[in-house]
């Protein structure tokens, strides 16, 4: 009954505010009180800055609202038509319901706009849609870049969810105007993929998830992420209490209206989503606010239809107390189960005092057998991000079996081969405490960005942990550079110089849409970069190389300690050696020689050919149709599965199948 009086008195506090929050159900102090012995809140704040509370004028200081460094005001839309109009912007249409919305672009910048949300403490799912129109350039200059953004955030400021109307160049060669979400990877704002366009409305709904501090996105009613976006910097953000509108420096600015903020926290414990790995699988209950957990000797899962016992269940936190409590139900083998990629589900039931029994069905996906493995030692590499095996013929020779690394679009994103095999990091930092050393890789760009080809990071160079690395090129068309760092960027550090100094460039960024031969050399003071067989560049003052080397990248660079920077292409034939190479060398490795076959091949540390992908084809045998493969083979008599693994099966196999029947195959790293 103590916490009833609470509420109570919240609730008597929150009708003092004239707040508009709205409980979905017969009663309302009756729905309060459901809500807090763990039943479905349903609380409700709408902010649709229309009479009352809100009046013409400046936003400050008007329900609740605070405004620090901007001059944002709530308008009629007749008096925000002739706002804008005045600043020379097409009008259009000015709130999107009834008669007044926000304005968020007049003079001032660098502040924000901050609204608590009461009432959400204890909402463990909650669910943002806000209506927002971008605007174009303003009379005095500004325009959208970037910085105009709304989030949600819980009293310490910890950023949850958010979205800005981004508009910068992500690797297209031109500013273009996109809708990003935050998220936790080595840059926060990731693009979308949906365009905005100036003078547009768009419903923007964020679904913030405080048990797995992940959050959904849709605008317009299209859901933009495959998979649930954690926090803003993987925050650890506890609840809602606040929103806030962010308007940085030279902002066109946007109107908001219709803001609309729900509690969607099932009834009962909440499960949360399936991890899939290839040997298991694992996922979370976590308990209500008031502490409903479930009863751990009642928890039953079905993985694809078939009873399994979970091999673990752990409990963390507050169990059945206050909230905190977490379930945490895994099946680990000692072999892989999960075929590379494959799709699982997952039903799982339970009880526990006071709850209807609790059924949830859970979908994964196991992930892709994600190891590059060297030619020379097996070193391993690992597919990071959206980086993948391209398909046979990918590869610079464009032959079949010659596989390349498709490092993803678009660039400037945090995809990358991570090669951290401590056997090839030693080798590597010996080469570099001899101050010797060799790169060789084939490039293709989609398209060119502010990229890295390579980068191995360094615990002691600075900026940005640059132990060596390469923008090939940097920038596009004629502004088209290459750098190659060695321990930093200083004089002493760095080589580089415009691709227009190089003979067979055209000038153009679509010379970059074929393969081209990159070669690095640091040997002692002087350095070099071959293209195509060719010496681009030399210097002979260069200082000596770090060898505290503890990580390479291919594909992307470090920003922040963190992969970032990635190029938009693909990636063949990464070969490192302990020795400068000869141009006799280099001349035979673009003309096709392979990195073990060169004149320098003892000096070879590791080759990443990329032909280790999995692959298939059709082939007769004694006028017998039979399979060639790699890897490991699998067959089904469906083609949805299951697939089992058939290691009874050599290349080339040929299948005995009776007739009138069908079997399929496939194969698997």
């Amino acid at each position: 009954m103590v916490r009833f009086g609470k509420h109570i008195k919240n609730l008597q506090y929150l009708m003092k505010r004239k707040s508009k929050i709205k409980l979905l159900s017969n009663g309302a102090l009756c729905a309060l009180l459901v809500a807090v012995v763990g039943s479905p809140a349903f609380a409700q704040t709408v902010i649709d800055f229309e009479k009352e509370p809100y009046v013409s004028g400046y936003l400050n200081g008007q329900d609740y609202w605070t405004v620090a460094k901007t001059n944002e005001v709530v308008l009629t839309a007749a008096e925000i038509a002739k706002d804008l109009e005045a600043a020379g912007l097409l009008a259009g249409e000015t709130v999107h319901g009834g008669n007044q919305a926000a304005l968020f672009s007049r003079a001032g910048s660098g502040g924000a706009s901050v609204r608590p949300i009461d009432g959400l403490g204890a909402a463990r799912i909650v669910s943002l849609t806000a209506w927002a129109r971008p605007l174009t350039p303003r009379t005095d200059g500004a325009v959208n870049t970037n910085n105009i953004f709304l989030t949600m955030e819980d009293w310490n400021n910890t950023r949850a969810a958010a979205f800005r109307f981004g508009y910068w160049d992500s690797g297209s060669g031109t500013l273009a105007p996109h809708i990003d979400y935050a998220s936790a990877g080595a840059a926060t704002w990731q693009d979308s993929g949906v365009s905005w366009t100036s003078n547009t409305w768009y419903e923007i709904t964020m679904t913030a998830n405080y048990y797995t501090k992940t959050y959904d996105m849709f605008v317009s009613g299209t859901k933009v992420n495959a998979s649930p976006l954690a926090f803003y910097g993987g925050n650890n953000s506890e609840n809602l209490s606040q929103i806030r509108v962010y308007r940085g420096s030279n902002q066109a600015g946007m109107i908001l209206d219709d803001v609309t903020i729900t509690d969607v926290t099932p009834v009962g414990p909440f499960v949360g989503p399936a991890t899939g790995t290839l040997s298991g699988w694992s996922f979370n209950i976590y308990d209500t606010a008031d502490g409903t957990t479930p009863d751990i000797s009642t928890i039953a899962v079905k993985v694809d239809g078939v009873p399994v016992v979970p091999t673990s269940i752990t409990q963390t936190g507050n169990i059945g107390w206050d909230g905190t409590g977490v379930t945490t139900v895994a099946y680990e083998s000692a072999t892989p189960i999960f075929a590379s990629g494959s799709t699982h589900t997952n039903t799982v039931d339970f009880e526990g005092k006071g709850l209807p029994p609790v059924h949830a069905t859970l979908v994964y996906t196991a992930p892709m057998a994600n190891d590059v493995l060297d030619t020379v030692h097996g070193y391993v590499g690992r597919l990071q991000g959206k980086a993948a095996y391209a398909a046979s013929g990918s590869g610079h020779t464009g032959k079949p079996g010659d596989y390349a690394v498709d490092i993803g679009a678009p660039a400037r994103q945090s995809n990358n081969v991570l090669i951290t095999d401590t056997g090839f990091l030693d080798q590597l930092n010996a080469a570099a405490m001899q101050d010797a050393l060799t790169f060789s890789l084939w490039v293709k760009h989609r398209v060119t960005s502010w990229s890295s080809i390579f980068w191995a990071f360094s615990s002691s160079a600075a900026p940005d942990n640059r132990g060596m690395q390469m923008h090939c090129p940097y920038y596009s068309n004629l502004d088209a550079k290459v750098f190659f760092d060695t321990g930093g960027t200083e004089p002493e550090n760095r080589v580089s110089t415009l691709m227009t100094t190089f003979p067979l460039y055209d000038g153009k960024d679509t010379w970059w849409n074929t393969w081209h031969h990159i070669v690095a050399i640091k040997n002692g003071a002087a350095k070099q970069v071959w293209i195509d067989g060719q010496l681009l560049l030399s210097a002979t003052d260069q200082a000596q190389m770090v060898y505290d080397l503890t990580k390479l990248y291919l594909g992307c660079g470090i920003q922040g300690g963190k992969p970032a920077i990635s190029i938009n292409g693909w990636i063949d034939d990464f070969a490192a050696y302990s020795t400068a190479l000869t141009e006799a060398d280099v001349v035979k490795l673009f003309n096709g020689d392979a990195p073990d076959q060169i004149g320098a091949a003892s000096s070879l540390l590791a080759w990443w050919s990329f032909d280790d992908a999995p692959d298939l084809t059709w082939i007769r045998v004694n006028n017998r149709p039979a399979i060639e493969f790699n890897h490991v083979l699998q067959s089904s008599e469906n083609v949805t599965g299951p697939y089992l693994d058939r290691f009874d099966a050599t290349s080339p196999y040929t299948p005995l199948v009776a007739p009138g029947s069908q079997m399929f195959f496939r194969t698997r790293k």
